[in-house]
């Protein structure tokens, strides 16, 4: 018997699947090392940095969106019912992060090869305010 209890933990798992992920779960998009090939050790560095930091500050946007749309998801399931299904999630920084992620990963290809010993922390840390 399929009862009331189970088909609403079944509509809230797919509302909860539909919202923004966390800045941690989205992963890196592909990214060519070809731009990279041609930068010394010292500009490979120099872009990561600069690449990290546009990574940190747009996860922090992401984590913000994921809050935010857990919050609207919830109360809007409790308003509108199934209909909260129909409600867009923010992909933006999303995507925007996926790329910041895969350049991060080309540079890096490019480091090991050259033999740079550049140093890659995997995630940044990015904090919600």
């Amino acid at each position: 018997m399929f009862k009331p209890v189970y088909a609403g933990l079944l509509v809230s798992s797919f509302v909860l699947s539909a919202c923004a992920e966390t800045s941690q779960n989205v992963e890196a998009a592909q990214v060519s090392t070809e731009d990279y090939d041609r930068l010394s050790c010292r500009q490979i560095t120099e872009e990561a940095t600069r690449v990290s930091q546009a990574a940190q500050a747009v996860s922090v946007k992401q984590n913000e969106a994921a809050k935010k749309d857990a919050v609207t998801k919830g109360v809007a399931w409790a308003v509108l019912g199934p209909a909260a299904l129909l409600i867009k999630t923010n992909e933006v920084h999303s995507a925007e992060l996926a790329r910041l992620k895969g350049e991060l990963n080309a540079l890096e290809r490019v480091s090991v090869r050259k033999t740079c010993g550049i140093v890659f922390q995997k995630e940044p840390v990015a904090k919600t305010e």
